[in-house]
C-alpha cells in the first residue's frame, strides 16, 4: 500500500476531459495499474479504505482505464487487461458517485470477458470478492454494446447514441464552466 497516496496524487493531476480526447498516456496507465496491483494485494479492510479514500477525480481516470482495458482486452482476448479493468472498476468506488456511470464500462467488460471465454460475475468474483451488491446485480445484467472495426480493421467499442449525447453534454458542461473561469480571470485583472 506504500504507493497508493503517489498514485492516486498523479490521477488527481490528471486533465480527464484530455483522457477522454486523446486516451491514457503510459504513465498514467501504468500508475493505474499499479493501484489495482496493490489493490487486489490488500486485505479486505485495507481494500476498504483504498476504495475511501480515491476521489471522484480519480474515479473518473480509473474508469476511463477500466475502459481502455476492455478495449484491450476484447481486441486481444486477454485475461490480464480484463482482470485490470475489473479491478479498476471496483476500485473506482464509483457506486458512491454514481453507479449509473458505470453502465458504460460494465457492459463493455462484459463484452470483453466474453471475447475471453469468460463470464463476467464470476471472474469478477474471483477478482475482487467484496464488489459491491449493487455493482454485482449491473454486472450480471450488462446492457449491450456496439462494437466496429476501426481504420487499421482492429475492433472497437462504439458510441451509443445515449453515450454521445452524454458526451455532448459533458462538453457542454466544460466548455461553460471554462468561459467561465476566464470571464472571472478577466474581471480580476
Amino acid at each position: 500500500m506504500a504507493h497508493i497516496p503517489e498514485s492516486l496524487d498523479v490521477l488527481e493531476k490528471q486533465d480527464i476531459y484530455s483522457l477522454w480526447k486523446r486516451g491514457m498516456p503510459e504513465d498514467v496507465e501504468s500508475q493505474v495499474k499499479l493501484l489495482c496491483i496493490e489493490y487486489r494485494n490488500a486485505t479486505p479492510k485495507d481494500r476498504s479504505v483504498v476504495r475511501s479514500i480515491v476521489s471522484r477525480k480519480a474515479t473518473w481516470v480509473i474508469l476511463q482505464f477500466a475502459v481502455t482495458m476492455a478495449t484491450r482486452a476484447m481486441q486481444n482476448k486477454d485475461k490480464e487487461s480484463l482482470g485490470f479493468g475489473i479491478s479498476a472498476l471496483v476500485l473506482s468506488n464509483i457506486v458512491d458517485v454514481d453507479l449509473r456511470d458505470a453502465l458504460e464500462p460494465v457492459a463493455r467488460l462484459a463484452y470483453a470477458a466474453q471475447q475471453c471465454g469468460l463470464e463476467l460475475a464470476e471472474y469478477t468474483t474471483a477478482i475482487c470478492p467484496e464488489v459491491s451488491p449493487k455493482l454485482m446485480e449491473w454486472i450480471r445484467k450488462p446492457r449491450p454494446v456496439h462494437v466496429g472495426q476501426d481504420a487499421n480493421g482492429n475492433l472497437v467499442f462504439k458510441r451509443t447514441a445515449e453515450a454521445e449525447a452524454r458526451r455532448t453534454h459533458w462538453n457542454e458542461l466544460i466548455k461553460a464552466h471554462r468561459e467561465k473561469r476566464e470571464s472571472s480571470k478577466n474581471r480580476s485583472s
